[in-house]
């Protein structure tokens, strides 16, 4: 018995979520397009990595 299955088909895929990817498939989803995207950054966990501090992360670019 063959349990695989085969993917939806889409109309792009985009390695890499960085700010150039991330916002080509912010665009391209929103132009109406089905968009995969593919990052290889490390796993976030909430607890971890998200404080809730909008000063900490927004004002001050603390991503950055």
């Amino acid at each position: 018995m063959d349990t695989t299955k085969k993917p939806e088909s889409v109309d792009a895929v985009i390695v890499g979520l960085g700010a150039n990817g991330g916002t080509a498939a912010k665009v391209l989803s929103e132009a109406g397009l089905k968009v995969v995207g593919f990052d290889r950054g490390p796993w976030l966990r909430a607890q971890e990595h998200y404080s809730g501090d909008e000063l900490k992360f927004v004002n001050r670019n603390y991503m950055w």
